[in-house]
């Protein structure tokens, strides 16, 4: 009888001891996920880093930005009044971003230079929202175009078209996608100076709404004899140049 008691009063004490260390357990499981919390809370990605450096600008804020697995930026969307080289360089310093988006820039100075930013893509996007988007009767940025010297898919949604954009963009050797969305086009445009761009496969048109598109497809094109894709979206195309036969996917 008494060792039957000793017993139960053994597994009594295992018990509590038991309930004790189950608390300790819990008690242990909430510190460790605070704590991550914590580490986390405290951890900064590189978008961070450029929001806050943007924050000594009044004028220039970001639009959207996006950082990979390692919390380093690969794309980043920034609008506002003027973007300044001293911007431009700082964008430069992050060496793993892939796409950078102009949105919405008032000014950009015409001495702005973009051969130190690595991106392979680059977007300068100018009408006023996403919905009811209006048009605002731009040029495209004067000078600025023949400094994207890295840039091999370069986009232009909301601008007039103008025959200085396609000399400016003739310049660029890396190019191989240019999209005209959404844009004004200027009459009597010659694209022939894109043969110059000797790895340009891909152009793309469209124009904004009942703003001036191409009414055809000029036989200029036809001297871009490494094109392999044309898209012409929203164009009054009446007229086809035979000369289109020549170009070979």
């Amino acid at each position: 009888m008494l060792n039957k008691n000793n017993k139960i009063k053994k597994l009594i004490f295992v018990l509590i001891e038991n309930k004790k260390m189950v608390k300790f357990n819990i008690l242990l499981t909430l510190f460790g996920i605070s704590s991550l919390f914590a580490t986390v809370q405290a951890k900064n990605d590189e978008c961070d880093s450029i929001n806050n450096y943007l924050e000594n600008y009044d004028d220039i804020q970001i639009d959207y930005c996006y950082c990979n697995d390692y919390d380093k930026v690969t794309s980043i969307s920034i609008k506002g009044e003027t973007v300044t080289q001293e911007i431009i360089n700082k964008l430069a310093s992050y060496k793993t971003l892939e796409k950078l988006a102009l949105t919405r820039i008032s000014n950009f100075p015409e001495d702005l230079n973009f051969e130190s930013i690595p991106v392979k893509e680059i977007e300068f996007y100018d009408l006023n929202a996403y919905k009811n988007r209006s048009f605002n009767n731009h040029d495209t940025p004067k000078n600025i175009l023949k400094s994207l010297t890295k840039a091999e898919i370069v986009s232009i949604t909301g601008y007039i078209i103008s025959q200085t954009t396609i000399n400016d963009l003739s310049t660029l050797t890396n190019v191989k996608t240019i999209n005209f969305d959404l844009n004004r086009f200027n009459e009597g445009l010659d694209f022939s100076k894109l043969k110059n761009n000797k790895k340009l496969t891909s152009i793309t048109c469209s124009r904004y709404r009942n703003e001036r598109s191409l009414e055809g497809i000029p036989e200029s094109i036809c001297q871009l004899t490494q094109l392999k894709k044309l898209t012409l979206n929203y164009c009054e195309i009446t007229t086809v140049p035979k000369c289109i036969g020549n170009l070979k996917p």
